[in-house]
């Protein structure tokens, strides 16, 4: 997400309606009539009794890149947004997301306990918790500029273990007070094997101009990451059309369970299964905490033909299409530790925002490798 929703170019600003028409007219996201700001404001998700919903913290100027593919129409379902922020919602930003069906606007601060347990964090699925630097220009000390940003990733952590959380540093040297390990390796090889980083929860803003800089040897990239966040919900008609005529079939990437009968078995085995059976590629591991002595969750990109598979496992597939997803047995029997939330269809947080026609989430973790 945070690869779109950085401020954009003046002149991509000014565009932002135009390009919503676009989508409109591509039918590719679901849209609403207009819901004005007072109507979308709650005090409190327990209002409404949402749950599984995710939680935004903080507000940035692209918002509608960061809502746009949690609203693609290829969704099994459309996860309520609750945007919590301390000031009053900006017109600008509201103009550009007032479309999007179910999201709504709790005004109040993320560092409060109170206002994070009126936005429903007991019952969220996942938050994102935004940068100060993303919403503002104000400069501020370096080694501080993260401060409420930990702070709150420590309290939402607190009051919900098993939330997915995706987390916006400025600084990288802050990372060392999210990451419990002691281990040398960390110290070895820097923060990308810490265990927030390598779970997918952090997400540092200077990467941003690692691969801005890496784009302009290898335009590429940019193809590659638009795949990667829109998938096919960015292709037009026509190309649609192109691809249809060559015979071409647009895979998307997509994050699975691991199906019951291939526990214990040899990622191998799951390989050939699922491009002879289902006609998908496996081409990675997102490896469940506590499976091989780890206490995150772990990216495990390219792993080999005998490698053995874990109950907790989850499997990156391309296929051509939206996979029929299993439910973890062990995922439900733990997920907020309460049968009350173990509803069917509930997945993580990852794999709810992958779409059919496209992928739908960034697994951060993904791109980190």
């Amino acid at each position: 997400f945070f690869l779109m929703i950085r401020r954009p170019p003046r002149s991509t600003q000014s565009r932002s309606s135009a390009a919503s028409d676009v989508y409109k007219r591509q039918k590719s996201f679901f849209f609403t009539k207009v819901v004005s700001l007072e109507s979308a404001m709650i005090a409190s998700a327990e209002e409404l009794k949402l749950e599984n919903h995710i939680i935004v913290c903080g507000i940035v100027p692209g918002m509608r890149h960061l809502l746009l593919p949690l609203r693609a129409r290829s969704l099994k379902i459309i996860q309520p947004v609750v945007i919590l922020y301390n000031d009053p919602m900006p017109a600008a930003v509201w103009k550009q997301i007032n479309t999007f069906p179910k999201i709504f606007f709790i005004q109040g601060s993320p560092l409060k306990l109170m206002d994070l347990e009126k936005a429903g964090i007991q019952k969220a699925s996942g938050v994102v918790i935004l940068s100060r630097t993303a919403e503002s220009d104000v400069t501020q000390n370096t080694s501080m500029v993260d401060a409420d940003t930990i702070f709150i990733y420590k309290t939402v952590k607190l009051i919900n273990p098993n939330i997915r959380i995706i987390t916006e540093l400025a600084s990288i040297s802050t990372i060392s007070f999210l990451s419990l390990s002691k281990n040398s390796y960390v110290q070895k090889y820097g923060y990308y094997v810490s265990e927030p980083f390598a779970s997918g929860e952090i997400y540092i803003s200077t990467m941003l101009d690692t691969l801005m800089c890496q784009a302009f040897y290898n335009p590429y990239i940019t193809s590659i990451l638009d795949q990667m966040i829109m998938g096919g919900a960015n292709l037009t008609s026509r190309t649609k059309k192109m691809y249809k005529l060559m015979n071409l079939q647009q895979s998307n990437l997509f994050l699975i369970n691991i199906p019951p009968e291939f526990n214990e078995k040899t990622f191998g085995a799951l390989f050939d299964h699922f491009a002879l059976e289902k006609k998908m590629i496996a081409i990675g591991l997102y490896r469940g905490e506590k499976t091989k002595k780890n206490n995150r969750p772990y990216v495990f990109i390219k792993p080999d033909a005998d490698i053995k598979l874990e109950p907790k496992d989850k499997v990156y597939v391309l296929s051509g299409k939206q996979p029929e997803d299993t439910e973890n047995p062990l995922e439900q029997s733990e997920k907020y530790g309460s049968k009350a939330n173990l509803r069917k269809g509930t997945t993580n947080f990852r794999s709810r925002l992958n779409g059919e026609e496209g992928r739908i989430d960034v697994d951060l973790s993904l791109i980190h490798i």
